[in-house]
């Protein structure tokens, strides 16, 4: 599961940044804020310049989606992911994590991308993941740095794969949304971390890629193989 062309997707909280930092990142309005349960790609240059290669960009829905109206959590819960994970499983190289770094439920939103990651990916994802503090004036990222110890810690306690494991030094990104400063150096952070994969995730691919397969055959197979959190309708959208 490869991707010739590099692949970012960017999730988070509703108002949190994702958009405005994918059009900072491809330098144009390409992504525009939208209401619904789908997931909007877009194939584009970083920064708008040619010379630095094309990339798929990846914007997925936020909270809102649990403010919808006729449909229960758990259908909302399983909608969201399937189209999440038709994306993901075609190769992602990094999956950018959005904070909103004023958020006064930092820590929850922190925690229900935490438990997100966990469910859905293997510990491998450890290694593909970049967080992007938003809203960050100089004063505040000083004041939150030391948070950096704290989520490093708790991200290499996830699954570790066993005792020699690396640590995980994960990218911390602090962007004004107004300025580029900060994202200058993602283009090649992305081409370093290679593609993102897993047994799931392949099964997956192998679906989309089968001629005689449908949309029905792959939510079956997602449905079938996060059945016990859809049952749940653990709320682990963000």
């Amino acid at each position: 599961m490869t991707t010739e062309i590099p692949r970012i997707v960017v999730i988070g909280k509703t108002g949190d940044g994702k958009t405005a930092f994918l059009n900072n990142l491809t330098q144009n309005k390409l992504f525009k804020e939208h209401n619904d349960l789908n997931i909007v790609v877009h194939q584009a240059d970083w920064f708008g310049d040619k010379s630095k290669g094309s990339t798929l960009f990846v914007d997925s829905p936020g909270a809102f989606i649990d403010k919808q109206e006729n449909i229960s959590s758990n259908e909302i819960t399983k909608l969201f992911h399937i189209n999440f994970l038709k994306q993901v499983c075609k190769g992602v190289n990094v999956l950018f994590l959005v904070l909103n770094i004023e958020n006064v439920d930092f820590d929850a939103t922190f925690a229900s991308l935490y438990d997100m990651l966990q469910v859905l990916f293997s510990p491998r994802i450890k290694y593909h993941t970049a967080f992007v503090f938003t809203h960050c004036d100089p004063e505040t990222k000083e004041k939150w740095m030391p948070k950096k110890e704290e989520l490093l810690k708790k991200w290499n306690e996830m699954n570790p794969l066993n005792s020699n494991e690396p640590k995980v030094d994960f990218p911390l990104i602090f962007t004004s949304m107004k300025t580029m400063e900060g994202l200058e150096n993602i283009p090649e952070m992305v081409k370093k971390m290679g593609t993102y994969e897993d047994d799931t995730m392949k099964a997956f691919q192998q679906i989309l890629n089968d001629e005689t397969k449908t949309d029905e055959d792959f939510y079956k197979a997602v449905e079938d193989r996060y059945k016990q959190v859809f049952n749940q309708g653990q709320c682990i959208i963000l």
